[in-house]
């Protein structure tokens, strides 16, 4: 699954968070996740996790701008 970006460049770069609450369960699609700058500490996926992601089910519940992590993508 993509990498994290270091914290160096994270002020130029985009990562995946949830566009809406998305529930634990819910499969992840491009209608629940978008790219936004994360704020500090908050470091989600890089966007090329997109694809690998879409169709796997969340394993918590995510509120919307929550960092999309590989700690609440199912295997």
């Amino acid at each position: 699954m993509g990498g994290f970006y270091s914290y160096d460049s994270i002020q130029y770069q985009r990562t995946l968070v949830a566009r809406t609450n998305i529930r634990a369960g819910e499969l992840f699609t491009r209608e629940n996740v978008t790219l936004k700058r994360p704020l500090p500490g908050r470091l989600g996926l890089q966007p090329q996790a997109m694809d690998e992601i879409r169709g796997k089910r969340a394993m918590a519940h995510l509120r919307t701008n929550d960092p999309v992590t590989r700690e609440v993508v199912a295997s």
